[in-house]
């Protein structure tokens, strides 16, 4: 498992020597539907971003080249693709989603963008898939099943499911997991957030993070996580030591914040404000909000390779991208 970690660690380590810049938007770049979920794979700079294209056409994954800022492959998933996410390791990038009260998560090759399968989600009528996260170093993938209240565990070798976690009856939203310490944090619809362990499957921990928790990430070199609370007013993200479930500090970003993600060597943070039509940022070590960007989006993904992060706005047809 070290072994592994580390691999995942020196694959990202040249965002070391990039110097720091202020936060600007640098770049719109046209896609071919509406945004929703957006996960990048720092080592090969690719983006992959859910689509639903206009006029209820089949969902996509478009492939984004961190280079160029261009859409260079669009992968077509029957099935339904509103959440992304990657395992550095293998290259595999994963997309879930439901059409028509039908679940999923499809399975793609990061080298060749094809389907390597897809796994039907037994998922009750209701909202259906919410959350999805990967960990490079088990290869374990984590879906929020908020219809059956249960997130799956889903063994990336195989891409079966081999368990579940209970969650006391809570429908669970956005996922993050802690790859030091082998831990899931697990964004409730309503004020908390749970913390799993990876090796048993089983709840540790949970902090109370205000009234309307939506998304969380996390920086495993901290062991703190990031969780958006949807509460109007005020509007803030909690800071949670995954350690001890405490919540260390409530940061005010902006209205109805949603997306979130974390550069885990520089430790800022951009949380979305969809009420305001903005990108804070938020430095993770003195826990203020130390900017803002005006750019309209709800999902959004950090790389800490390029220092560039990725915001959909998905009333639009277009991701932003903003330099830190």
């Amino acid at each position: 498992m070290l072994s592994r970690l580390g691999f995942v660690l020196v694959a990202l380590s040249c965002a070391c020597t990039l110097p720091l810049s202020a936060q600007t938007l640098v770049a719109d770049i046209p896609v071919s539907g509406y945004p929703d979920g957006i996960a990048v794979n720092p080592g090969t700079n690719r983006i992959y971003v859910a689509v639903t294209p206009p006029n209820n056409g089949t969902p996509e994954v478009n492939v984004i080249d961190g280079t160029s800022n261009t859409v260079i492959d669009t992968i077509a998933t029957p099935k339904g693709a509103w959440l992304t996410a990657v395992n550095i390791s293998t290259n595999r990038v994963y997309a879930a989603g439901c059409v028509s009260g039908n679940c999923a998560m499809t399975v793609i090759d990061g080298n060749t963008d094809k389907i390597l399968g897809v796994l039907p989600i037994t998922s009750t009528q209701g909202i259906g898939i919410q959350g999805l996260a990967v960990n490079p170093v088990t290869n374990r993938i984590y879906l929020s099943d908020a219809s059956d209240v249960k997130v799956d565990v889903i063994d990336g070798n195989t891409n079966k499911i081999i368990d579940s976690i209970s969650l006391d009856g809570g429908q669970p939203l956005g996922l993050a997991v802690d790859i030091a310490l082998n831990q899931i944090a697990i964004a409730l619809d309503g004020p908390y957030l749970y913390i799993a362990s990876g090796v048993t499957d089983k709840i540790i921990g949970r902090a109370t993070i205000g009234q309307f928790a939506a998304n969380v990430a996390i920086n495993p070199f901290t062991s703190e996580a990031y969780v958006t609370n949807e509460t109007f007013a005020p509007s803030t993200i909690a800071i949670v030591n995954m350690t001890n479930a405490k919540v260390v500090a409530n940061v005010a970003t902006g209205n109805n914040p949603f997306g979130v993600c974390v550069d885990i060597f520089t430790n800022l943070v951009f949380v979305t404000n969809t009420q305001d039509s903005t990108v804070a940022v938020v430095n993770g070590y003195t826990k203020t909000k130390v900017g803002s960007v005006t750019a309209s989006s709800f999902q959004i993904d950090c790389n800490p390779a390029t220092r560039m992060v990725y915001a959909g706005e998905n009333t639009g047809q277009v991701v932003h991208v903003i330099s830190e």
